[in-house]
This record gives C-alpha cells, sequence and structure tokens, in this order.
C-alpha cells in the first residue's frame, strides 16, 4: 500500500515528476507533484516562471526515489522550481542530497581513497 504521505486531497496517489527542456536536461529542470503526467505537464508549464522560454518542454516520472516526497510542501499537486539540489554538481532529482549538501555520487568522490602500503 502506497505511504499516506504521497496521497494528496482526493485519496489519489501523488507522483513526482521533473519538468525539463528537452535542450538543457541538465541545466534547467522543475519538480512537480501531480496525479498523472498529463496533470504534471500543464502544472508544470503554467506555474514555472521560466518555463515559456522552453521550446521542447518535457516531463518525466521520477521512480524508485521515495526520498523525493519529501520535498512536498503540500497535498496538492504544486510545483517546485527550485528544488533542493547538491552543492557540489547543483543536481537534483538523482539522489537524495544529505545534511553536508552533497548527492550521493558528488559524496563518494569528495571522499578521501584509502591507500595500503
Amino acid at each position: 500500500m502506497a505511504d499516506r504521505k504521497t496521497r494528496g486531497e482526493e485519496g489519489r496517489k501523488m507522483k513526482a515528476y521533473m519538468g525539463f527542456e528537452k535542450d538543457y536536461f541538465n541545466e534547467i529542470a522543475v519538480l512537480i507533484f501531480a496525479h498523472s503526467v498529463k496533470e504534471a505537464k500543464v502544472l508544470g508549464w503554467n506555474n514555472c516562471d521560466f518555463c515559456d522560454n522552453f521550446i521542447n518542454y518535457r516531463v518525466t516520472q521520477i521512480k524508485n526515489q521515495s526520498w523525493i516526497f519529501k520535498e512536498m510542501i503540500k497535498d496538492t499537486p504544486h510545483v517546485i522550481d527550485n528544488p533542493k539540489s547538491c552543492e557540489e554538481c547543483m543536481m537534483w532529482g538523482v539522489s537524495e542530497i544529505g545534511a553536508d549538501g552533497l548527492c550521493e555520487g558528488c559524496r563518494e568522490l569528495n571522499e578521501p581513497t584509502q591507500t595500503t602500503d
């Protein structure tokens, strides 16, 4: 059974989506919580300040990342145009951002390597 935190007012399960410009996928994206991809696409387009400049606007569901629901700020569909991102690589949605401000990938890269003598 789905976690209650991911259910919206109407009892339908909320899903996380990434709205982005196809040509700038790694640079500009918004986090969208909605019930369907269609709802996410419309919601993202209508509630994103910088999406007006997008030509190839796309939406994709963020799957298998239950931690992303920590970003959810209300139980109704909404857009977060500045989700918490990694301080090193500036990415979000790939892995959870830790208390140190880094994603798992950057944390692993910044760990000192252990050598054996």
